[in-house]
């Protein structure tokens, strides 16, 4: 059964490719010959001699000697098998992106890749990855200059991962950079230690690669999460503004509407300009405001409305103001932006406009320019009481855009005045045609009657006679 179980077995492994089960079965067959040799001749079948009594010493010795060919070609075979592997390894490694060094325990380097060569070398500052000189950890880090990143501090050698993997501590860092002297490579290192079957630390492996672009990137990222963040509080800013904005604008417009409702119920301007600055002065908390449009050909200006809400202050008129030599003169009015003057500035001008100043106890006069198609047509005046009361920017963002509703409404009232009286002017030549047209056409019959009432006469006195009573009618 022993015989026939090797022997299975033999079979078996022989055809499964295991090249030594040859050897293994020429010896076993060896080994069954000589004893079958030594069995024939204690059955009296073979003669007994010094070889036949002693065959199977010989048999041992062949099993011996084709088990030791065996396994001199399992050795053979597994050294195979390691070159391959090694110099599969090798290509992996030469082929992977990163540089790989492994450190023996002596840390001095005993294996560098392709990639290591090329992110540390630096041929022309006469820097090379050269692991023939056995240059150790510490006298590595000196070489390569390596820094801690964002500083010329020399990198600590503890805090370095191969360090750490040779001490039994795997570890890894991104703050790494090596200074070739004529350029600064950020690396981003990891080690592993390498141990034994009874754990002992016999060798480490590094892995590192060049980060530049990351932190690049990086770098670009903070400044763009700065500039976001920027955004973000302008932005908001914006809104915030927007909201104030939006409300005044929402009332804004509801009073437009309300103005539009008025004006198709009646043609009184005079009543629409008086909801206009009650409205501004609702908007902007103004104590009163008027709104003046230049006149004869803008040499003076006239009040269109005014409210006044003390009784004891004078009120400014519709009559025409004597000229305003300051508004005039005022470069920024003239560009269409807003300006502040002072009762002090205010108070010598003539006639209402100056009396109503020096009469009320106003601070500051906010004057807008309405401006329509690039000219100045009249002016928004907001009266602050308040010695603190400023025109904010958003305000007069706002005032800049309903000035332009006001100055559009100046130009209805314009424009309406002026259809009235070219309707009144078409009107009167429509019944001047009229009275022409029929004028023309009685004197055309007359003419006609009397050229032919001669020869009517002669012939038929009687139809002569009415003929004239026609042409007395």
């Amino acid at each position: 059964p022993t015989l026939i179980a090797v022997l299975v077995a033999g079979i078996l492994s022989w055809r499964e490719g295991f090249r030594s089960a040859q050897l293994f079965m020429v010896a076993w067959l060896g080994l069954i010959v000589t004893f079958f040799l030594v069995l024939l001749v204690r059955l009296g079948l073979f003669p007994s001699t010094l070889f036949s009594e002693n065959a199977y010493r010989i048999g041992w010795i062949w099993m011996a000697v084709c088990w030791s060919f065996a396994l001199a070609d399992r050795i053979n075979v597994a050294n195979l098998e390691m070159q391959s592997s090694k110099h599969r390894l090798s290509q992996i490694l030469e082929g992977l992106p990163l540089g790989v060094v492994l450190y023996g325990i002596d840390q001095k380097p005993k294996y560098v890749n392709q990639r290591t060569i090329e992110i540390l070398n630096n041929p022309d500052r006469d820097i090379q990855v050269d692991i023939s000189v056995g240059r150790t950890l510490a006298q590595a880090m000196g070489y390569f200059n390596l820094q801690l990143a964002g500083s010329e501090q020399e990198y600590p050698v503890e805090q370095l991962p191969i360090y750490s993997a040779l001490h039994g501590v795997p570890a890894s860092v991104d703050d790494i950079v090596a200074d070739l002297e004529d350029k600064r490579v950020p690396l981003e290192m990891w080690a592993s230690p390498v141990k034994d079957e009874a754990g002992n630390v016999e060798s480490a492996v590094a892995v590192f690669q060049d980060i530049s672009q990351r932190k690049q990137a990086e770098g670009e990222l903070i400044k763009y999460r700065n500039h976001l963040e920027n955004l973000v509080e302008e932005r908001t800013a914006a809104l915030n503004e927007a909201n104030v904005q939006l409300q005044m604008r929402v009332k804004w417009l509801s009073a437009i509407n309300l103005v539009d409702q008025t004006m198709a119920r009646e043609a009184d301007f005079s009543k629409i300009y008086t909801k206009i600055i009650e409205i501004i002065n609702d908007l902007f908390a103004s104590e009163d405001s008027f709104v003046a449009e230049w006149v004869e050909e803008n040499t003076k200006l006239k009040i269109l409305a005014h409210s006044c809400r003390s009784d004891s202050h004078p009120v400014l008129t519709d009559s025409v103001t004597t000229p305003v030599g300051m508004i005039l003169s005022n470069k920024e009015l003239r560009r269409g932006n807003l300006v502040i003057f002072s009762k002090d500035q205010l108070s010598p001008m003539s006639g209402p406009i100056g009396e109503h100043f020096r009469g009320t106890p106003i601070h500051t006069i906010a004057l807008v320019p309405l401006e329509l198609r690039e000219r100045i047509i009249g002016y928004l005046g907001l009266e602050l009481h308040g010695e603190k009361r400023v025109i904010t920017s958003e305000e007069s963002a706002l005032l800049n855009i309903f000035s332009f509703d006001i100055a559009n409404l100046i130009e209805d009232s314009r424009l309406f005045e002026q259809q009235k009286t070219l309707i009144t002017q078409e009107e009167r030549n429509r019944l001047a045609r009229d009275l022409h047209d029929s004028v023309t056409q009685v004197l055309f019959s007359a003419t006609l009657l009397a050229e032919v009432l001669p020869k009517i006469l002669e012939r038929d006195p009687e139809r002569g006679r009415q003929s004239l009573d026609k042409l007395r009618r």
